[in-house]
């Protein structure tokens, strides 16, 4: 599991690094959230068939850090202006965020969910 939980780090390193600064909070938090050792995390990804290259990243991660939960939704706030679209369905306790980079082909969408007595990240990264 320490193996997976390195790699999943590595990963997110580099997306980090090739994001926009914009998402530059979000991604902290997640990474805050991935660390923690109740987190389960579930990650996949495509690749094109002929260049292997990596075009979609998706990641569900459950975790019952309620603090961190805040934390992330005070970061999607923070940052929603930056975004091309952002909701919040408070009853069910559901936040979404989407950035586009500027090519309009490169996408990031954030889902955190309450359920269950524990949260839900939905991370999905499509493009290049």
């Amino acid at each position: 599991m320490k193996t997976v939980r390195m790699l999943l780090v590595a990963i997110m390193a580099v997306f980090t690094i090739n994001s926009a600064s914009a998402q530059g909070k979000i991604n902290a938090v997640i990474h805050e959230i991935e660390n923690l050792e109740n987190a389960d995390i579930v990650y996949s990804e495509k690749r094109g068939p002929e260049s292997k290259k990596i075009y979609k990243i998706t990641k569900i991660i459950k975790f019952k850090d309620k603090a961190l939960a805040e934390k992330l939704i005070d970061a999607m706030k923070t940052e929603r202006t930056n975004a091309v679209s952002y909701e919040i369905v408070n009853r069910q306790r559901i936040y979404k965020i989407k950035f586009l980079k500027e090519n309009n082909i490169d996408s990031l969408e954030i889902s955190l969910i309450r359920r269950d007595g524990g949260w839900t990240i939905s991370f999905v990264k499509q493009g290049h």
